[in-house]
C-alpha cells in the first residue's frame, strides 16, 4: 500500500510570502499617500485661480481690490469677493502645516509700488507634495519660496507659526492677524 504525503508549507516558505506581502503593502500605501496629496495640491491651483477670478471681478466693480477680512468663519475675502463666488474655497487641510507653511489660502492687497491702497493683489497657497513646492512655488517669481502665489508677487504674504513672520511687509496702516494659531496674515485698512 502506497503511503500519500501531505504536503505543507514550510516556516521560511510562509515568513519570505509574508514579508514580500508586507513590503508590497507598505509600497501601496505610500503610493496611494502621495497620490492624494498631489490631488489636494491640484484642487488647492484650481481653488486659488478661481478666487483670483472672483477678486478681479470684484475689483473692476468697485475700482479697488477688496480689503482682506479676518472672520469667526474664516473667510478671508470680504463680501465684496464673496458675491462673486458660490462658495468660498477652503483648503482641503486649512489649520494644518503643509511643508513648513500654513495649509490655508492667503489673500493680501497693497499698492504694488504705485502708492495707491488695494491697487494690487496677491492670493498664495501652500503644498503637501515636495515635489510641487520645489517645481511650482518655488519657481513662481514670489517673495516666499513654500507657497505658490499668484497676482503681484512682491505683495508680502506672510505665513508660519504664530509669532514668525517670513517676510516684512511695507504697506502703510496693516496690522498682523492670527487666523487659526497658525497662519498670519495681514488686515490692511484704506
Amino acid at each position: 500500500m502506497l503511503q500519500t504525503m501531505k504536503k505543507w508549507f514550510t516556516l521560511i516558505e510562509l515568513l519570505v510570502v509574508i514579508t514580500i506581502i508586507g513590503i508590497l503593502a507598505t509600497w501601496a500605501v505610500s503610493v496611494y499617500t502621495s497620490q492624494i496629496a498631489k490631488a489636494r495640491d491640484t484642487t488647492r491651483i484650481s481653488d486659488v485661480k478661481v478666487i483670483e477670478t472672483a477678486v478681479v471681478q470684484a475689483s473692476s466693480d468697485i475700482g479697488f481690490f477688496p480689503q482682506p477680512i479676518v472672520t469667526a468663519s474664516a473667510t478671508r475675502f470680504g463680501t465684496a469677493t464673496a458675491a462673486y463666488l458660490n462658495e468660498i474655497p477652503t483648503d482641503p487641510r486649512s489649520g494644518q502645516v503643509c511643508n513648513w507653511s500654513a495649509c490655508d489660502y492667503i489673500y493680501n492687497t497693497g499698492d504694488g509700488g504705485t502708492g495707491v491702497q488695494h491697487s494690487a493683489y496677491e492670493i498664495s497657497t501652500a503644498f503637501e507634495s515636495t515635489a510641487n513646492v520645489t517645481s511650482k512655488a518655488g519657481n513662481d517669481d514670489g517673495t516666499d519660496p513654500l507657497r505658490m502665489e499668484f497676482g503681484d508677487k512682491s505683495i508680502a504674504t506672510v505665513s508660519g507659526t504664530s509669532g514668525t513672520a517670513a517676510s516684512a511687509n511695507t504697506t502703510a496702516n496693516c496690522n498682523l492677524i492670527t487666523g487659526n494659531g497658525i497662519t498670519v496674515e495681514w488686515d490692511c485698512t484704506p
